[in-house]
């Protein structure tokens, strides 16, 4: 079965939250996650994602003039 984006993403929160990240960060990476699962569909499957749509995505932001969620999409990684 191929994994979802959404499920991923919410793997990646609970992993996130038992390393002991402040629940601050977690609603941080929560928001900014949900920005792109909205830009690129929460059930499109993870093995699918290519680092376009990540591009394509933060280009968005900037385009729009929002750096500090540029800057938040950045801590991510």
């Amino acid at each position: 079965m191929t994994e979802k984006l959404s499920d991923a993403i919410a793997g990646f929160l609970l992993a996130r939250q038992v390393e002991g990240c402040s629940p601050s960060t977690l609603r941080s990476y929560s928001h900014y996650l949900d920005r792109f699962m909205a830009h690129v569909g929460r059930s499109t499957p993870l093995s699918s994602i290519t680092a376009d749509h990540i591009r394509a995505s933060l280009a968005g932001l900037q385009a729009r003039g929002r750096r500090n969620a540029v800057a938040g999409f950045r801590s991510l990684v």
